[in-house]
């Protein structure tokens, strides 16, 4: 046996607990906080969806602007814009302005009418880019219409819901 072992048997030493506030939060990892509590999080910010419709016909606007350019001998040039220019001009990728394009192309014109100016974040939800994407790439224009008309019953269905509770 140690010699100094025989110290902590004694009656006489004492012990002493210390209590000390111990906080935890879980993130992408554990984080400890000993002694003072972590500050409140702040408040997530509301997810404002966005008009997709809208964002489209502001790429075909700037897209059929007419630039034009004059060569060496003063005559003026008309020429059109790319994909790349409108990208980079909006700070996008290519492949959204592509994306956005077909939607332009392949959804029926009345739809198009009626979506451009919503503002309701239930409507643009539930007709979302992902949404309007995959509905473009239907095969034919009447299975297009009939995935927009379900999508607006799921639209009514919604609203009922809200205005019952």
């Amino acid at each position: 046996m140690l010699p100094w072992a025989d110290e902590w048997d004694n009656e006489s030493s004492e012990v002493v607990q210390l209590i000390i506030p111990f906080f935890r939060r879980k993130s992408n990892k554990l984080v400890l906080s000993i002694g003072e509590p972590f500050p409140e999080k702040p408040p997530k910010a509301p997810v404002i969806p966005k008009n997709i419709v809208a964002e489209a016909l502001k790429f075909q606007s700037f897209l059929n602007e007419e630039p034009f350019r004059q060569n060496e001998g003063g005559s003026v040039l008309r020429r059109t814009r790319t994909y790349e220019e409108v990208a980079r001009h909006f700070d996008v990728s290519c492949a959204r302005v592509s994306q956005l394009m077909s939607i332009l192309r392949n959804l029926p014109e009345s739809f198009l009418d009626s979506m451009k100016d919503s503002s309701d974040p239930n409507v643009l939800t539930i007709f979302s880019g992902r949404q309007l994407i995959r509905i473009s790439r239907l095969a034919t224009l009447e299975r297009r219409e009939k995935a927009i008309s379900r999508l607006k019953d799921r639209k009514a269905f919604i609203s009922r819901l809200e205005t019952n509770c």
